[in-house]
């Protein structure tokens, strides 16, 4: 009877706890209720309710209850941008998520870890918690968290310039997400990728996804998100010249981010509109623009943001000429990006510190750090490039073991049989082998008989052998005496032999002596040739040269002016007669054309310098709008003194090199570096176009090539070709300086 009463007693406690607890529960949901109505403006207020929530909440033991107040601090101190006290209390939702034994929680609690942890700098330890997030989501059978740490990780690869894994992960959420037909998930993906298609350039298909994302948001009422995507727009219609759009998406977004007090976002608001500002000349509004974007820049913990702080505050630094001021905060800034292997960041710096070396005069230090940016893109692009090769290489090597796998598993099928059959082999031996011990004794017995037989003619042998041997002994002596005979015989043929290789010998070394003056003698004759040849090669040159600039004297002092009298006397005619005009019209189309066939004959642009009139064939070039020609001039060049028929020649021979990619190569960019090296000058001139076989230039039908080559040789000068079809050629050529 006590025992029953004790239970009985046991039972009405359990209910009593329970539905104390469920009160609590009730009276946590209510306190986190009142605290969300004061945010985001009033974070006092909503910190003594979530304070006394979590209060209660540890009381009753609530891990659940804990992972959601854990979760409302850690948004609140993210909205502030206070990253450091976000990321604590995530860590703190994580580990009371884990207590709970709730899977889901533990993969809502990881991405917001992962989140925090991306926005300071770790992407590597943020993408390995979205991964163990998402398998969790995968585990359970959760599309929606599935998409999401698949969009969140796709956002960390961008970052890290790694777009193609980017875009593999962003299209593996939206496949699922879109499954689901949750339209605030689809239409945020919608968002994400065109970011990426923004980094990539694709500005066209960024703006299309950007558009229908903003559509797909403005249904669901979300004006945060609303704003982000007009914002991005505008950066969009910036790169593409759209700078009335951008301004008016950009200023639509002030008052709404004044509203919820985002300094981060006006500051990044006033950054692009300071932006429209520069790029449209406009320096009031550009000054009021970066003044307001410093008014909201304030370092908070988040690399992003404080990269941007400290770039704003480099260009007004800038502005007003306080370089140095200037050149602290981009270091500082470089620094930061290295450290979070923020890659976009870095090249913006890079880009910063440019125009900081620039602006301040100093030329050595912008061409280096632009030497600096340009790495900085390649590396990138290689790392990416390495990784897809070796995934490459792992399919490969797996399919290649597999089908080793295969053949391994052939050969022993093979072998077994192989095996099988020769043990039916050895069977039949063994059979054999016992017949033939049978018919081997049999044979003994017939050998016991036959070797009596044998003994006895054995007998008669022996005599026989008596016999042989007196003969053998006589043969011997007969033997030693032809021996002797021969050996007298080779004796005297070894004396003849030696004085005939002797007597050959002499004759040899006479005939290799004779060919080797004559040898000598040719060689000597073929260098006069060549002598000749070069001499009247570069008579030839020069007289090309003299007779050119004759001709445009002759053309520019004689033709010209006889036309210029010629204009003047026709424009004293009747101005009324249609003829008249016509006449003049074509007198200065005649003037014009004599004017560029005399400037063809002798380069005017190489009065001004060798180096300034090949930057003037690069503009030329630049100007059709076809080809991109970036030349590089090293400052240690600009001393190299030529002889001016030298800077002809260098200038002839870059000329019709350069001709020669517009024309033939299909080039779209040419790049032109002319460097010093010990004792030469260096000019190496490269295309991203078609290609060619370098072993087909000695069959050249042209004289461009020839022209080239007699040139460099008339420098004493060496030239190295690299070619390959489909991509580009690289020319180099040394002189001597």
């Amino acid at each position: 009877m006590k025992r029953y009463i004790l239970c009985f007693a046991l039972i009405c406690n359990l209910i009593v706890v329970a539905q104390t607890n469920e009160h609590q529960l009730d009276k946590i949901k209510s306190l986190l209720t009142k605290a969300s109505s004061f945010l985001p403006g009033d974070t006092t207020n909503a910190k003594l309710y979530l304070n006394e929530a979590e209060k209660l909440a540890i009381a009753i033991k609530s891990d659940t209850s804990l992972c959601r107040i854990y979760n409302n601090y850690g948004v609140m101190y993210a909205k502030l941008g206070a990253a450091k006290n976000s990321l604590a209390y995530f860590e703190k939702q994580l580990s009371a998520a884990k207590r709970s034994g709730n899977q889901k929680l533990v993969a809502t609690a990881l991405r917001n870890t992962a989140n925090i942890i991306s926005d300071m700098g770790d992407n590597k330890k943020a993408i390995e918690r979205y991964q163990l997030a998402y398998q969790i989501a995968k585990n359970s059978n959760d599309p929606n968290e599935q998409s999401a740490n698949l969009v969140n990780m796709g956002m960390v690869y961008m970052t890290l310039g790694n777009y193609n894994t980017s875009m593999h992960t962003l299209i593996s959420a939206l496949d699922i997400i879109e499954k689901t037909k949750n339209l605030s998930e689809t239409a945020y993906v919608q968002y994400v990728l065109a970011a990426l298609y923004n980094r990539m350039k694709n500005f066209d298909k960024a703006l299309e996804l950007n558009f229908k994302a903003l559509d797909n948001f403005k249904k669901l009422k979300d004006e945060r998100t609303v704003a982000a995507l007009r914002f991005n727009i505008a950066t969009i219609q910036i790169k593409k010249g759209q700078f009335t759009q951008a301004e008016e998406n950009l200023t639509a977004n002030i008052p709404y981010f004044e509203k919820i007090g985002s300094k981060e976002r006006l500051m990044k608001t006033y950054g692009q509109l300071l932006v429209i500002a520069e790029r449209t000349l406009d320096e009031k509004q550009a000054e009021k623009y970066s003044k307001l974007a410093l008014q909201y820049s304030a370092l908070n913990g988040n690399v992003i943001n404080d990269i941007t702080v400290l770039r704003n505050q480099s260009r007004l630094d800038i502005s007003e000429e306080k370089f140095a001021d200037a050149e602290k905060k981009l270091d500082k800034a470089l620094e930061m990006a290295i450290k979070a292997n923020q890659f976009l960041e870095l090249l913006n710096v890079r880009r910063d510190r440019i125009v900081l070396y620039q602006q301040s005069g100093q030329a050595r230090k912008a061409t280096l750090e632009l030497a600096e940016y340009d790495l900085a893109k390649e590396k990138v692009l290689n790392e990416e490039n390495l990784t897809i090769v070796n995934q490459l290489r792992t399919a490969y090597e797996t399919d290649k073991k597999e089908k080793q796998i295969d053949l391994l598993n052939k050969d022993n099928r093979i072998k077994s049989l192989d095996l099988l059959n020769r043990q039916l082999q050895l069977d039949k031996s063994n059979a054999f082998i016992q017949q033939q011990d049978q018919q081997l004794t049999i044979n003994q017995l017939e050998l016991t008989n036959k070797n009596q037989l044998l003994a006895n003619q054995q007998l008669d042998a022996e005599k026989k052998t008596q016999n042989i041997k007196s003969l053998e002994k006589q043969s011997r002596i007969q033997k030693l005496e032809l021996q002797n005979k021969n050996l007298e015989v080779k004796q005297r043929n070894l004396a003849i032999g030696s004085l005939l290789m002797a007597f050959l010998a002499i004759g040899a070394i006479s005939f290799s002596y004779y060919k080797r003056n004559k040898l000598k003698q040719q060689n000597l004759l073929q260098a006069e040739i060549y002598k000749q040849q070069e001499i009247a090669t570069r008579a030839v040159f020069e007289g090309e040269q003299n007779e050119r600039i004759r001709i445009a004297r002759d053309l520019h002092d004689g033709i010209g002016q006889m036309l210029s009298v010629v204009k003047m006397n026709v424009s004293t005619l009747n101005p009324a007669d249609k003829t008249v005009d016509n006449t003049l019209n074509l007198v200065d189309k005649t003037i014009d054309e004599l004017r560029s066939i005399s400037h063809n004959l002798i380069p005017e642009a190489l009065n001004f310098g060798l180096y300034a009139a090949l930057e003037d064939i690069c503009q030329k070039i630049n100007d059709t709008g076809k080809t991109q020609v970036n030349i590089h001039i090293a400052e240690n060049v600009q001393h190299i003194n030529l002889a001016q028929q030298n800077k002809l020649s260098v200038y002839r021979i870059v000329q019709e090199v350069l001709n020669n990619m517009v024309k033939h190569a299909n080039a779209s960019q040419i790049d032109v570096d002319i460097t010093k090296g010990e004792a030469h000058m260096l000019i190496a001139i490269r295309d991203n176009g078609v290609g060619f076989d370098t072993a087909k230039i000695d069959d050249s039908k042209g004289i461009g090539w020839k022209n080239i080559s007699a040139r460099v040789h008339l420098l004493d000068g060496d030239m190295n070709i690299k070619s390959e079809r489909l991509l580009g050629t690289q020319i180099e050529i040394s002189i001597p300086a």
